[in-house]
């Protein structure tokens, strides 16, 4: 027990000031193993130390060992029960364990404990944010910015609550202020940069590309990890060598935690295959719960970790075992993965949600694959293989990536939730004008590129009859992309714009005559249900795997026409349609009549693909060959 009258007092207490420095230090470098052993020997001599307390608590949450972080800040609080810092940090734990109306409650009482205490606005306007409270979220960027205008955390806090609301102006004026206080600061540039191009501020964006891209190469430089995320980046960045480096960066913040554990498990009489998944990622959620009851049960055990609760019950009722992991820790999520020795664990969320690199760095398999959830490489040491197919990562692209890759036969991914008959809509419902011939694309977060746009109207100069369908509730946006119209010599009624709730309506696009697909981040969702509801569809090739997604699925269907090779030929076909009302017309056929036939929509056909390339990677695996590249 720490004794302030001890004759070495001052001893002791520079003793345990070194230790939480040390540990300070190696938390810093994620090696929190050794910090929280640091921490310890700080709390042996003085169990009531706060600071060692908050780090240690700071320390677990990192790892998301939400129990053991709960138990040190009760600790602290005892000590401490008046020090707002502790509040923030509960409320920061309660997040982390999805309980935002408790996180609502504790950085509340840090406010009344001390109301100038700005860290906590952030994190509680976040969390209102989640909760559903836009107003009081708002309520509290404003109080934020009136107690500290000159900083640029306030400005950036009011601006993201104003574009979580569409008011898009507003927030880029927030945005900017954040940089005339600090011209450096990361999260304003990549929020802004977001901002422009959701709203199609194209020149505002490329007077800033410079800047994000010279502050993103500073902190991979500093091995600092970039706040530009690898998903932004797909629609941000044109420098396919940039995005590598940003994959390699995010994944390195997990690479050195744990060392490599070669655990050869014995075969049993069926393969165990474990899927960790986020129900965040809507159509990889919907698919798994389609899926699971395909697999052959006489050769395959299924393991499902699911990183948050709200799961349909398909996926708990079809698996082996369901395994809840969002109140475990990294470590006590990947102990009960080793536990149940799964052979080969798959990633379905990657970058796309709450990353589970964390949990794949502890190696709970001797076999870690990446499915669906980011396309891309992960960059990541701790991922053996991705499973994809040779149009999705040609060899050229492919020999860029840091896991193997497994080409599938026919597709990616197999579309689910398909099933239900096709409600006939009328365009009159919802102000579509009958006569014209419609191209559409409709995403209400507007994320193409300058490039797409400008594809799209010239495809408009040369089909007089046309209009382009696009989906937004904000008069920025219209604003904008009338002003970009408008400078392609184009009347505004060559756009019509629905609003996002008709997206509601899940079979909406069948009112068009062709969608047309986006140049910088192909939408793999939207060509399945366009391909579903007969709609002919176009997609330009890329260079990059997020821009080739939809000529992946387009060629398994033996749909050669939906891909476009180059810009101009994407324009020409588009035109060629809408100037060739037979050749329409036999396309949607062909698209109806290959509905029960096309791989796409084989689930079964696809769960044997994937069966027969998970055999295949066991099999070497206990021959001892390392990974390597084939062809299922």
């Amino acid at each position: 027990m720490f004794n302030k009258n001890h004759p070495d007092n001052q001893q002791r207490r520079d003793r345990v000031d070194e230790l939480i420095a040390m540990a300070i230090d190696y938390q810093a470098k994620g090696n929190y193993h050794l910090a929280q052993k640091n921490y310890h020997k700080a709390l042996q001599l003085n169990p009531h130390c706060v600071p060692a307390l908050a780090q240690l608590a700071i320390s677990y949450l990192a790892e998301h060992a939400l129990t053991e972080a709960h138990m040190c800040l009760r600790r602290a609080l005892h000590a401490a029960p008046t020090q707002a810092s502790l509040y923030q940090l509960s409320g920061q734990i309660h997040t982390a364990a999805g309980d935002h109306s408790m996180a609502i409650t504790c950085y509340e009482k840090a406010l009344e404990l001390d109301a100038a205490y700005t860290p906590v606005y952030p994190a509680l306007g976040d969390a209102l944010q989640r909760a559903g409270q836009a107003d009081a979220a708002l309520q509290i960027a404003t109080q934020h910015l009136n107690l500290a205008p000159h900083s640029a955390i306030a400005q950036i806090q009011m601006g993201d609550v104003l574009a979580q609301q569409q008011q898009f102006t507003q927030a880029i004026a927030h945005y900017q202020h954040a940089l005339r206080i600090d011209a450096q600061h990361p999260t304003a540039i990549v929020h802004l940069a977001m901002t422009y191009q959701r709203i199609g501020a194209w020149r505002d964006l490329s007077q800033l590309m410079p800047h994000l891209i010279t502050r993103t190469q500073q902190q991979i430089a500093q091995k600092e990890r970039a706040t530009l995320t690898p998903m932004a980046g797909l629609y941000l960045l044109s420098d396919s060598t940039l995005q590598r480096d940003l994959e390699k960066n995010h994944a390195a913040a997990y690479a050195h935690k744990i060392h490599y554990k070669n655990r050869r498990h014995e075969f049993s009489l069926r393969l165990r295959i474990g899927y960790i998944i986020n129900s965040q990622c809507n159509d990889i959620a919907l698919w798994l719960g389609n899926s699971l009851t395909l697999h052959d049960k006489s050769r395959i055990e299924t393991y499902v970790y699911a990183q948050n609760a709200n799961f349909p019950p398909a996926i708990k009722h079809s698996c082996s075992v369901f395994t809840d992991i969002s109140k475990l820790s990294h470590t006590q999520a990947a102990t009960k993965m080793t536990g149940h020795r799964i052979h080969v664990l798959v990633d379905l969320s990657a970058y796309s949600a709450p990353v589970c690199l964390d949990i794949l760095a502890h190696r709970p398999a001797p076999i870690q694959c990446h499915l669906f959830g980011y396309p891309g490489s992960l960059g990541s040491i701790h991922v053996d293989y991705q499973l994809t197919t040779a149009t999705a990562v040609p060899d050229k692209l492919g020999q860029q990536y840091t896991e193997k890759l497994i080409y599938l036969p026919h597709v990616p991914f197999s579309a689910a939730g398909f099933t239900t008959p096709i409600p006939k809509l009328s365009r009159s419902n919802i102000g579509l004008p009958q006569e014209k011939f419609i191209f559409c694309y409709l995403n209400p977060y507007q994320l193409f590129d300058q490039d797409t746009f400008i594809a799209w109207c010239q495809i408009l100069q040369q089909t007089g009859n046309s209009i382009l369908w696009l989906m937004t509730d904000s008069d920025c946006v219209k604003e904008h992309i009338y002003t970009a119209l408008a400078s392609m010599n184009l009347p505004k009624e060559r756009i019509v714009f629905t609003p996002t709730e008709q997206l509601n309506k899940r079979w909406i696009m069948q009112l068009a005559d062709v969608w047309l697909d986006n140049f910088n981040h192909s939408s793999p969702t939207a060509s399945m249900l366009a391909h579903w509801v007969g709609l002919p569809y176009l997609t330009l090739q890329g260079n990059i795997q997020a821009t080739r997604l939809v000529a992946s699925y387009a060629a398994a269907a033996n749909l050669h026409q939906a891909i476009a090779l180059d810009r101009d030929a994407y324009v020409r076909q588009a035109v060629y349609l809408a100037q060739q009302p037979e050749l329409l017309a036999s396309w949607r056929q062909q698209l109806q009549d290959t509905r029960s036939t096309t791989p796409l929509f084989h689930s079964q056909q696809f769960i044997r693909d994937l069966e027969t390339a998970y055999l295949q990677i066991w099999k070497n695996y206990q021959l001892g060959k390392e990974p390597t590249s084939f062809t299922v």
